[in-house]
């Protein structure tokens, strides 16, 4: 086991949770935090939905009542349509915000652990502000401070979770001994 504090504290695990995961399990400190990722995140899903909801919908009611108000040029017909469109575009939010929740929840309530290793082949930034670290075949997403703890050319067990196209990097530690 090679464990680098740098590493250890980006991504908040400790010699416990990689030993473990070394082993092919998760450590009881991660599967009792994934558990409560899960809850609270299908808590805070419904909640979201709830506001997402009323607040789009009434914002399509006044934007309605204001197009079909004489002010507005009375149109009813334009009035409908463009809260038929408010909502329409409502339902895409909620349902694409749902999905999303519902991906990420599985993966921490099924916590199907993984283990790659691999040289590191590419981190580089996305047009969205986050990063890509390429290891072999499989991609993560990350922010740019855990980017620049990672080095290029360096071969690491990564250790992920796993659900549909959802991916976490967990823990990881290089397994070779270049500088860093």
């Amino acid at each position: 086991m090679s464990f680098e504090r740098r590493l250890a504290d980006e991504w908040m695990f400790d010699e416990v949770d990689l030993e473990a995961n070394n082993a092919g399990r998760l450590s009881d400190a991660q599967r009792q935090g994934f558990a409560r990722i899960a809850r609270d995140n299908r808590r805070r899903s419904r909640r979201s939905a709830i506001t997402v909801a009323v607040v789009f919908g009434l914002a399509g009611i006044g934007v309605a009542a204001a197009i079909a108000s004489p002010a507005g040029g009375g149109g009813g017909t334009t009035a409908g349509a463009v809260a038929l469109v408010l909502f329409a575009w409502m339902g895409l939010i909620v349902a694409w915000a749902a999905g999303r929740n519902r991906r990420t929840r599985t993966m921490f309530e099924q916590a199907n652990l993984r283990t790659l290793e691999s040289e590191l082949r590419a981190v580089n930034p996305t047009s969205s502000g986050t990063w890509t670290a390429v290891f072999g075949p499989v991609k993560f997403e990350l922010d740019g401070i855990r980017a620049g703890v990672l080095c290029a050319g360096r071969t690491y067990r990564v250790h992920y979770l796993e659900s549909g196209r959802e991916r976490l990097l967990i823990t990881l530690e290089p397994i070779d001994r270049a500088a860093g």
